[in-house]
């Protein structure tokens, strides 16, 4: 008797697991299930497949297994190679359903598996044998063709997997290149007793696949959708694309492929737009769970004809409203599409407009939905619709804009005051009109804090390193002014203990004849700036001087910095004479100046 592994099963073959698979099959009912045997051909050994070739249909998703995934199964036939095993015992892989096509097999499940199997096998070509190749099963894709020659160029290169583009440049192409690396690092973990030889002969001829194949007359994508409506893995988009590729969908059978085809490649460009990281965080702030981003439509038009919110616990709501759709006497598959494909037109159009971009992005940043964006926006003119988002951006401010007077560090929630300076960033853009956006996928991914510009006075430093490194900082940035206390800096960085009473007299010191105690207000809005949590962690507790050196060195190096808080320590909004020492009252006046009249200029209409 075999062992079954793969996905998630790696106990003995029973009559259980083969009823469970059966049942989703066609032309299978639950009372043949129950007493279904395996048949001998449907067992198939990995060497059998090498004179296959497989064919992806377009309705498929790409590779995404991931590195524990490729591991369980190396791991599981690497323990099944150790034991004492009579000829007839096998290792058994969950099922490959096919159907023929000329002289290939269209995959209709089971895609994940084979492609990891393909890549075992091109590991042992490159790495195994020496000058004798195994014959590897083509795997050519409907819709990715590039795939096909991406893992036909697959090589391991100082340990990371490169091919004929980049792995980086497709998602596909990431996964593919991620797991041949997990492959290469599993075997180099191995130690010296590690038999290649006979991992490879278990994995050849001891190693089954169910090998499932569907009728003639079978329509390949309504198997696809029984099979796997059940699993988990399978998102909403993936099902529903299925749906929406199936035969009764389309009147006249000679405009179905054509029709297929172009629905496959409409799908395959607004799949890779929201994958570009900079559209997919201007329309939602969560971090995708799945690879399938287009999901976020198919959700937009749940929740606008039903008026109902997606409940994340039910992971197949939205899969289900469009099979009510497909079900009904109404339905166009040509209209829904159109539907579909007008929705992310419009997306785009927001997107590439300065104006909509930052306000919805903004928005989108704030905790409001695209979906209900959307709704409020779609069909509007331009002129309507920004005037609709400036009264939600205007609600966004604490106290209005009579309250931005009156934010203060200790009474406002860090939240609400990130929202804020983003807030003010992104209308001194707009106020600006230049080609700059903002960034909101680097917002969300490298997390920015809010931080005094001018310390405050009292000493926060309780850790001798924390003592030593600030002041290291402070003394290489303003050693004319400090050379006083030099002497006293060095005999304290001597030291093999904290000693509070003596830091902080240095550090009142220091203080006292470098920073600027005319700001009335240490926590207003006018002492307080984004800044990236990074720099805000190791330097929060610098003197201004030393803030502005990492932030102009984080702008040489091509990093986000928000324009205004370079404004600040570039000291732009300044108009007398410059001291890049400290920052001081006047500058203190003269940015919360430019905060009020920014908001102010941009709500004028809104106020009104």
């Amino acid at each position: 008797m075999g062992e079954c592994g793969g996905d998630e099963l790696r106990n003995n073959i029973s009559k259980e697991i083969i009823k469970r698979f059966i049942r989703k099959l066609p032309m299978k009912d639950s009372k043949q299930a129950e007493n279904e045997e395996l048949e001998p051909d449907m067992l198939k050994t990995i060497s059998w497949l090498l004179d296959k070739s497989f064919y992806v249909p377009k309705y498929q998703r790409g590779y995404r297994w991931t590195e524990k995934q490729v591991r369980d199964l190396l791991d599981d036939i690497d323990e099944f190679s150790d034991k004492d095993r009579t000829n007839d015992e096998f290792y058994c892989l969950q099922p490959l359903v096919i159907k023929k096509n000329g002289n290939k097999w269209n995959l209709i499940d089971g895609q994940q598996r084979l492609t990891t199997i393909i890549l075992i096998l091109k590991y042992f070509n490159e790495m195994w044998i020496g000058k004798q190749k195994l014959v590897i099963p083509p795997l050519e894709y409907q819709t990715r063709n590039e795939s096909k020659t991406f893992i036909e160029k697959l090589e391991i290169q100082n340990s990371k997997a490169v091919s004929s583009e980049s792995p980086d440049s497709n998602i596909d192409f990431f996964h593919i290149a991620h797991a041949y690396e997990t492959i290469n690092k599993w075997v180099e973990e191995k130690n010296e007793e590690f038999d290649k030889s006979k991992f490879q002969s278990v994995f050849l001829h001891y190693t089954k696949i169910i090998w499932y194949e569907l009728d003639t007359n079978e329509d390949e994508i309504s198997s696809f959708i029984r099979i796997n409506s059940g699993k988990i893995p399978l998102t909403n988009a993936e099902l529903i694309k299925a749906l929406f590729l199936q035969k009764k969908n389309f009147i006249h059978e000679s405009d179905m492929t054509i029709h297929r085809y172009e629905m496959s490649e409409d799908w395959d460009r607004i799949e890779h737009k929201l994958q570009e990281n900079s559209f997919w965080y201007f329309l939602t702030k969560e971090v995708p769970l799945s690879y399938s981003r287009i999901e976020l439509i198919f959700d937009l038009i749940y929740e606008k004809e039903t008026g109902k919110k997606r409940q994340k616990d039910d992971p197949l709501t939205t899969y289900l409203y469009f099979v009510e759709k497909a079900n009904s006497p109404d339905w166009n598959i040509t209209k829904q599409w159109t539907q579909i494909k007008n929705i992310f037109e419009t997306l785009c159009e927001w997107y590439n407009d300065y104006e909509r971009y930052h306000c919805i992005g903004y928005l989108i940043y704030s905790g409001k939905k695209i979906q209900d964006l959307y709704k409020l926006c779609y069909g509007n003119k331009k002129d309507e619709s920004i005037m609709v988002l400036k009264k939600l951006m205007l609600a966004s401010i604490p106290g209005g804009l009579q309250g931005i007077d009156k934010i203060d560090y200790d009474q406002q929630s860090a939240e609400s005051l990130r929202k804020f300076y983003v807030l003010y960033n992104i209308l001194y853009l707009l106020k600006n009109q230049g080609s700059y956006k903002f960034p909101f996928d680097q917002l969300k991914t490298e997390k920015w804090d809010i931080e005094h510009i001018d310390s405050k006075t009292e000493n926060p430093l309780e850790s001798l390193k924390d003592q030593i490194e600030w002041l290291d900082y402070t003394y290489s940035d303003l050693n004319d002014e400090l050379e006083e206390f030099k002497q006293e800096i060095f005999e304290y960085k001597k030291l093999d203990k904290v000693n509070i009473e003596l830091f902080s007299s240095l550090y009142n010191k220091i203080i006292n004849k470098i920073v600027d105690n005319s700001i009335k207000n240490k926590n207003s809005v006018g002492n307080l700036t984004l800044l990236d949590s990074h720099t805000n962690r190791a330097y929060g507790n610098s003197l201004f001087p030393t803030k502005r050196r990492f932030i102009i060195e984080r702008d040489k190096k091509g990093l986000f910095v928000p324009p205004c808080t370079k404004n600040v320590f570039l000291k732009y909004y300044q108009t007398g004479n410059v001291d890049l020492r400290k920052w001081t009252a006047q500058d203190e006046t003269e940015y919360r100046n430019d905060i009020e009249t920014t908001f102010s200029e941009f709500f004028k209409e809104v106020e009104q």
